[in-house]
């Protein structure tokens, strides 16, 4: 579930999203494509834990 807009300039594309909504918090994954000067791509994804918090309506909500 995407919690934050996508930008993509054709050289970047980055969006935070949900993956998983558990008992006591959820999961983000950071979605980062980057175009290199060399034409080639690379992803740079991050996971993270986030406690207490909960994705409704594609926002990150306190619980």
């Amino acid at each position: 579930m995407p919690i934050s807009e996508a930008f993509d300039d054709g050289n970047l594309f980055s969006q935070a999203r949900v993956l998983f909504n558990l008992e006591q918090g959820c999961v983000v994954w950071l979605v980062n494509h980057i175009k290199l000067p060399c034409g080639n791509k690379m992803s740079a994804d991050k996971l993270t834990w986030v406690p207490a918090m909960h994705a409704i309506n594609g926002q990150l909500v306190a619980t």
